[in-house]
């Protein structure tokens, strides 16, 4: 974990570290990068890494985390007038953020960027204000545990495939798998020749 107290000092020695290591996994996996690397390129102490950090690996969820809230906060002070357009912005800034976003991909450690989205996913739930109604906690849970898991996926098959598509377009193909999920996953009876039998 890593524990950043609320003063500028730490926080700018968390910073560099971060950028730090976001210019070792530039050059090199992230297992080969060592705290010592990292504190020879921030010129920032071991002793001060081991008062913010455990591990390497807290280095690159703080950077997830910072992403997260920058990005949820920039959300936040817009307006959207459906849940497409909201995603498209959302799409574009984590997007816009490729060299966190390779990082947590060439270190195959999607699950930090799962647990950072674990933490701002109730930001979305206005978002879904029409469909939310009646649902159990656990519901809301699924549901958003569905919206982490698919961003993982689909964020780290763009930027594993070369980061080819503009947000419009990455967006565009995920709400069509969302639509061609929810034709498997329909009653049978939506389905023109899979009619229930009597």
């Amino acid at each position: 974990m890593y524990h950043i107290p609320e003063d500028k000092r730490a926080i700018r020695s968390a910073d560099l570290l971060s950028e730090a290591l976001l210019d070792c996994l530039a050059a090199k996996d992230f297992d080969q990068v060592s705290v010592s690397e990292l504190n020879k390129r921030s010129f920032v102490s071991r002793s001060t890494f081991y008062r913010l950090f455990d591990t390497t690996a807290d280095v690159l969820h703080y950077l997830c985390d910072k992403m997260f809230e920058s990005v949820v906060g920039k959300l936040n002070r817009m307006h959207f007038p459906d849940p497409e357009e909201m995603m498209i912005a959302f799409n574009r800034e984590i997007m816009s953020r490729g060299a966190i976003i390779d990082a947590v991909v060439n270190s195959h450690r999607m699950d930090i960027l799962y647990n950072t989205h674990v933490k701002y996913a109730d930001a979305f739930l206005p978002y879904f204000t029409p469909y939310r109604e009646g649902l159990t906690d656990t519901e809301k849970e699924c549901v958003l545990s569905i919206l982490t898991a698919s961003l993982c996926s689909y964020i780290g098959l763009w930027a594993e495939n070369g980061k080819r598509e503009s947000p419009e377009e990455l967006t565009g193909i995920v709400m069509k798998s969302f639509m061609l999920i929810a034709q498997v996953t329909s009653p049978p009876k939506q389905f023109p020749g899979h009619e229930k039998r009597s």
